[in-house]
């Protein structure tokens, strides 16, 4: 980055976007009720809403190592903020549940990019006296959201439409695309960059299975999802061991990190899971 102002409007702009992608994943909570109404809908059909979001996220969060080596990252983050722009507009108009989901699928896609892109870039560009700074204010950005979600969604559903949602974010990406394009340098991604694809349908496999297994756990049909994911997983730690793997899975033998990184899961956990 050129100079400071850069590296946080850098920041902003990429944290702007997962700010935008948390606010809803928790300001839709409230609107299951009304949404189980409008398009006759079970608990377990509405929960889709937040759960095939994550779920892109999960399978694209990984695999932003390629694409942070790959694409330039202005590329990414104008894709980033394309795809949650799209994402916005689906589901504004959504008609149907489906199409409802479609759009959480371009926002979840575009979560699972802004989210490592904004921490590459303060590990990439910040100074290291000013690392912890730089970290605090993405991660402001971001933890404001679930904070306001329910009483965002909440507000809209009562006096309004909860499709409205949707449609007052819109502003907030249009402010993160004009101070990305301000702030985010166009640097040249790598060509001879190669994607394991094989680890990536590990990933896929090991998510989806996992997922379906717990949507339908306690039936004889949740056995067959539960297979597939530990196929998955097996893959995906098999092809960890290659010479240019997608994640580097060795760094677990590090006792000490993988004790911080478990107590920090644990916490991620329990938040997630209540909230």
């Amino acid at each position: 980055m050129e100079n400071n102002k850069k590296l946080v409007g850098a920041i902003l702009a990429t944290g702007l976007m997962s700010f935008a992608g948390v606010l809803i994943e928790t300001a839709m909570n409230v609107t299951f009720p009304t949404l189980i109404d409008q398009f006759t809908l079970s608990t377990s059909d509405v929960q889709w809403v937040t759960t095939i979001y994550l779920l892109v996220i999960s399978i694209i969060v990984p695999i932003s190592t390629y694409l942070l080596k790959r694409f330039s990252l202005r590329t990414l983050f104008l894709a980033a903020n394309a795809f949650f722009l799209v994402g916005l507009v689906i589901d504004f108009l959504s008609p149907t549940f489906a199409i409802l989901l479609i759009g959480r699928f371009f926002q979840g896609a575009s979560t699972g990019i802004a989210l490592p892109l904004m921490f590459h870039i303060i590990l990439t560009y910040s100074p290291f006296e000013k690392r912890g700074a730089a970290i605090g204010l993405g991660n402001l950005t971001t933890s404001i959201a679930p904070a306001i979600g329910p009483t965002y969604g909440g507000l809209l559903t009562a006096h309004w439409s909860w499709n409205a949602i949707f449609l007052f974010l819109i502003p907030v990406l249009l402010i993160s695309l004009v101070l990305g394009l301000y702030s985010i340098p166009k640097t040249a991604g790598a060509k001879d960059t190669s994607l394991d694809l094989l680890s990536v349908l590990g990933i896929v496999l090991m998510f989806s299975g996992f997922l379906l297994f717990l949507n339908q756990v306690g039936t004889l049909a949740s056995l067959l999802p539960l297979l597939f994911g530990f196929i998955g997983a097996g893959l995906f730690y098999q092809r960890s061991k290659g010479s240019n793997p997608l994640i580097r899975l060795a760094v677990l033998k590090n006792r000490s990190f993988s004790l911080f990184l478990f107590g920090f899961l644990v916490c991620q956990f329990l938040l997630l899971g209540i909230s």
